[in-house]
């Protein structure tokens, strides 16, 4: 299963090279809008996308995110302790030895996605996170996993990777809330999902730094949102209570309503009253919350990296 107008040019440090296109592609590419079909949320019409779930982002770390976050974030976070990241000063770990390790960085919203459904199933003290310094990799993490990026689960003597695979390994090797509902038609809805949100992030993060409006660039993937948050009317999720759906869409999504206000003044949850709802109760689950990354800095990361600033 997958994930889902740029004229800016990505560091190639900040995608594998396997992975379906994205704004955290290679310099050298130039990505063109793919407008989802938006209508009826019982359309199984959707757009074409890659079914490997591969779509990672390799994004280098931001400075200080953990020691000075933003007001009101700290209190937030009063749940979850965020390990002191690891660089190539960082001794290697006992590999392999049975304890199960999740390794991601602060400023990755694919690494977040395992991470949130570890909390969300009540992991913490089962998967022990590693947070890697991507700028300053440890040389030794490349030993134990050759693609050498994040995200990344250490467990039963391998490793394994991509963001969407991990999160259903996790739902289906772990104890803990199911992240995916039994009613069949729920399931079927949620593989169209899944298979949307490669092309979802493309069009959504492609409209950062992109010379048109952000409505003609990621208006459309928004408004297939908006529609699709109103299939069911159980629950204020995709699929009415909270799935890995939800998961894989949030951590673009968010970074999303966060660069786009500031860039480019424009708020995604206007006229979009499900999409809205949906952001503000996902912002009610600590599971969630714990892996949010410092906004102040995410801003940073964006407008250096991706617009030169």
């Amino acid at each position: 299963m997958a994930m889902g107008n740029f004229e800016a040019v990505m560091p190639a440090s900040l995608v594998s090279a396997t992975e379906a296109p994205s704004p955290f592609d290679d310099m050298s590419k130039k990505l063109e809008p793919v407008l989802p079909a938006v209508g009826n949320p019982e359309t199984k019409a959707l757009p074409a996308a890659n079914k490997s779930g591969k779509l990672e982002a390799e994004l280098p770390p931001l400075n200080s995110e953990c020691e000075s976050p933003a007001s009101g974030e700290e209190e937030k976070r009063k749940k979850e302790v965020r390990p002191t990241p690891l660089d190539a000063s960082s001794g290697s770990l006992a590999f392999f030895d049975g304890t199960i390790r999740l390794y991601v960085s602060y400023t990755c919203p694919y690494a977040q996605r395992p991470w949130i459904a570890r909390n969300y199933k009540g992991l913490q003290n089962t998967i022990e996170l590693i947070a890697l310094d991507l700028q300053d990799r440890p040389s030794w993490f490349k030993d134990i996993h050759p693609p050498n990026k994040v995200p990344a689960l250490e467990h039963n003597n391998q490793v394994v990777g991509e963001s969407l695979d991990l999160v259903k390994y996790i739902d289906a090797h772990f104890e803990g809330p199911p992240l995916l509902p039994d009613d069949s038609s729920k399931r079927e809805y949620a593989e169209e999902l899944l298979s949307y949100s490669n092309t979802y992030n493309k069009n959504v993060l492609g409209s950062f730094a992109s010379k048109g409006k952000p409505e003609d660039d990621a208006g459309p993937s928004l408004d297939f949102v908006e529609t699709s948050l109103s299939k069911y009317s159980d629950g204020p999720f995709f699929l009415g209570q909270f799935s890995m759906v939800d998961i894989i869409y949030i951590t673009i999504t968010a970074l999303a309503h966060l660069v786009l206000v500031d860039v480019k003044k424009y708020d995604i949850t206007t006229g979009r009253p499900n999409l809205a709802k949906w952001i503000e109760e996902l912002d009610k689950m600590q599971a969630y919350v714990d892996t949010k990354p410092v906004a102040q800095d995410m801003l940073d990361l964006i407008k250096k990296k991706f617009l030169g600033k």
